[in-house]
């Protein structure tokens, strides 16, 4: 864990100091933005092993970032949080690339398992 980079993807403010503080204390470097446009841009610069995005963010949904992030860091283990529920929104969320759906408001422990098994995936080589 140590020496992992989280980018966290949220428009709101609160979620994301409550966020990067819950990541840094469990050793995790951490950045952030409040939209999907500055996420991209910070995941091409900073290649995340991990990205915890919200779907519902101004300008361009978390959904519809997805490829996009996917595209400038291949490697990094999406993490999906939301407010937004149902079976139906979480299929299209993993089928677009995510490995986890969690829903707001965010249980801790959960998102600590995700996290565990996000670290636990890798890729081949390009």
């Amino acid at each position: 864990m140590a020496g992992d980079k989280v980018l966290v993807l949220d428009d709101e403010e609160n979620l994301r100091s409550t966020l990067v503080e819950f990541l840094a204390d469990q050793g995790y470097e951490v950045s952030c933005a409040p939209d999907s446009c500055s996420g991209v841009r910070l995941a091409a610069v900073h290649s995340p092993d991990i990205i915890l995005l919200d779907l519902n963010m101004p300008r361009v949904s978390g959904l519809d970032a997805i490829p996009a992030l996917h595209s400038v860091s291949p490697n990094a283990k999406i993490i999906v949080i939301t407010g937004k529920t149902g079976h139906e929104l979480a299929a299209r969320t993993l089928k677009s690339g995510a490995i986890d759906f969690l829903s707001k408001p965010l249980d801790y422990e959960a998102l600590g398992r995700s996290l565990t098994r996000a670290r636990a995936i890798t890729y081949p080589s390009a």
